[in-house]
């Protein structure tokens, strides 16, 4: 998505009215702008291809071996010891 992402700025996104291409960094613009893109695809192959989501063929199964992250929640699920590494 990243790659069709940068090629829709480069060659299509029209900033109008004061706007500047920076502004996509905003999230909420981000999402919008992706919204559009993908629906602009999705009517682009109506009834001739299925859009299907293509796993990393580096990673194809899942994980959270990588996850990590701080949270302020008090109330957390505390994990089975035995299964914790």
């Amino acid at each position: 998505m990243k790659r069709i992402a940068k090629q829709w700025i480069d060659g299509y996104l029209k900033c109008q009215g004061g706007t500047y291409p920076a502004q996509l960094k905003y999230k909420m613009l981000a999402e919008m702008a992706c919204e559009k893109i993908v629906a602009g695809i999705t009517r682009k192959f109506v009834g001739e291809n299925r859009i299907q989501a293509v796993p990393d063929p580096y990673n194809p199964m899942g994980s959270t071996a990588y996850v990590n992250f701080n949270t302020s929640k008090t109330s957390r699920y505390e994990t089975n010891a035995r299964r914790c590494m």
